[in-house]
């Protein structure tokens, strides 16, 4: 599990095809950080195990499922990208909690200036708006950031300048497909609400209650 505060930049540095996937070869520059062989870390908001660790970096291997649903079906040597180690009892929950299974892929639609801030409005498949709402949680490439505005095909997030310089953001431009990852408490409500559809309200509260939401 993470939390969706990005701890910097990874770059890929090689590329191996496999017979079910893609091996990539990572480089965390200027990190001075321990991974152990099997711990999990989030690559644009989507989680790998790291193999094959040495002084230079470490590998993941990524399979077909994970390429055909995240931006890495198009990746190559060179890309950069956000990275986060998975998070321990004691991590700070600066953002919400991020699982890395990303749901689909998402367009920018468009990046505009608003002031020292930057608008971000991203294309999304309108099966997933009962997860979205004003002021929620999205992780868009492994970054935790609040809904601002909600349409059928659209929504978008303010970016503060520090988000700005210290992800991948200040890269994206319009047309980019990002990684999403709806927030995990909104598909658990909407999960109890559609098994508990026929029943009455106060069953609903009664399950969601039983579950700790409430």
């Amino acid at each position: 599990m993470f939390t969706g505060i990005v701890a910097g930049s990874a770059t890929v540095t090689a590329l191996t095809a496999l017979s079910t996937g893609l091996q990539l070869r990572i480089r965390l520059p200027g990190a001075n950080i321990q991974i152990a062989p099997g711990d999990s870390i989030a690559l644009n908001g989507v989680c790998t195990t790291a193999i094959d660790i040495d002084a230079t970096g470490f590998s993941v291997q990524l399979l077909q499922e994970t390429l055909k649903k995240t931006s890495f079906n198009s990746i190559k040597v060179g890309d950069s990208f956000n990275w986060e180690l998975s998070a321990t009892p004691t991590t700070a929950l600066g953002g919400h909690l991020v699982y890395g299974h990303v749901d689909e892929v998402g367009t920018i639609s468009t990046i505009s200036d608003e002031g020292p801030f930057k608008i971000l409005s991203i294309a999304y498949s309108p099966q997933f708006r009962v997860f979205l709402i004003p002021k929620g949680s999205i992780c868009i490439n492994g970054i935790s950031l609040t809904v601002v505005d909600v349409s059928a095909t659209h929504f978008s997030c303010h970016i503060i300048p520090h988000t700005i310089a210290n992800t991948g953001l200040y890269a994206q431009k319009s047309g980019n497909l990002v990684n999403l990852e709806y927030d995990i408490v909104a598909k658990y409500l909407y999960n109890f609400h559609s098994f508990n559809q026929g029943a009455s309200d106060k069953s609903l509260l009664d399950t969601l209650n039983k579950a700790g939401y409430l």
